[in-house]
């Protein structure tokens, strides 16, 4: 949840999970799992109805992430109630993010160069506005932090 309101994290996953296709034919169990455990108001979404999240962020600062390395999409990680709602996907990418304030302002600044559309940027990350982005990026980035891809797509 995000501000108290339901961010749909799992659906925007599978979304962009289903615009790269799905050779093992696994999405849809995955899916079904997740709804038998976790959808008991009825409140779940397609994820056809969602923006894609194709990347996410993490500050790294031991280099845990590279390329090659498995992505286990949980939720309640290190809990009694861990689901992995998805397939074991391989990191594709990595890129090094700042986000950085002049005053108010923020920069996005991918391996260096600036000019990202704050806005992609933002729906590519799973949010659902600009607004909504900044405000749980409200601060500049620490070091070594970095986008990890699971899917063709780079800035």
């Amino acid at each position: 949840a995000y501000a108290g309101k339901r961010n749909y994290f799992v659906e925007k996953i599978f979304s962009g999970l289903l615009e790269i296709g799905d050779p093992n034919g696994e999405l849809s169990d995955y899916l079904n799992a997740y709804r038998a455990r976790f959808d008991r108001e009825g409140v779940s979404v397609n994820p056809e109805d969602v923006p894609a999240k194709i990347h996410t962020i993490r500050h790294d600062p031991h280099d845990r992430w590279k390329v090659g390395a498995k992505i286990h999409p949980v939720i309640g990680n290190r809990t009694k109630r861990q689901f992995q709602f998805a397939p074991t996907m391989e990191v594709v990418a990595i890129q090094e993010i700042e986000i950085r304030y002049f005053g108010s302002v923020p920069e996005i600044i991918i391996d260096g160069r600036v000019g990202v559309s704050h806005r992609e940027f933002a729906r590519n990350d799973g949010f659902d506005s600009l607004s909504q982005f900044l405000a749980w990026f409200r601060e500049d980035t620490k070091p070594k932090t970095k986008i990890i891809h699971w899917t063709g797509f780079k800035y």
